[in-house]
């Protein structure tokens, strides 16, 4: 567990600092309703100019658990992939089977 412990301290903090990120999103009223929007760093910067045309592709993404564990922060590391090659990925949480 502790070798692990510095990647996962990385990842949590990159998560929470980038701006990136969009994160809890709510979708819905229900409890864990909520997705992250990851945008492209090329999108960012092309927003705040306002070009027109069409945007990036989008993925949208649900972690798996069999609907009774799992948490969207989970795809954190395709989202990063995926967003480095130029696609807007949405990760998608959803209430757990109690």
């Amino acid at each position: 567990a502790l070798l692990v412990a510095p990647a996962c301290l990385y990842i949590g903090l990159q998560y929470f600092r980038s701006p990136q990120i969009d994160r809890a999103v709510r979708y819905g009223q229900k409890p864990r309703q909520f997705l992250d929007i990851y945008y492209p760093a090329k999108e960012m910067g092309e927003a705040q100019h306002g070009r027109g045309g069409s945007g990036p592709p989008v993925v949208i993404t649900v972690m798996g658990g069999a609907w009774i564990i799992g948490h969207r922060i989970w795809n954190v590391l395709l989202a990063w992939r995926l967003a480095a090659a130029g696609v807007m990925v949405v990760a998608v949480d959803y209430r757990n089977y109690p």
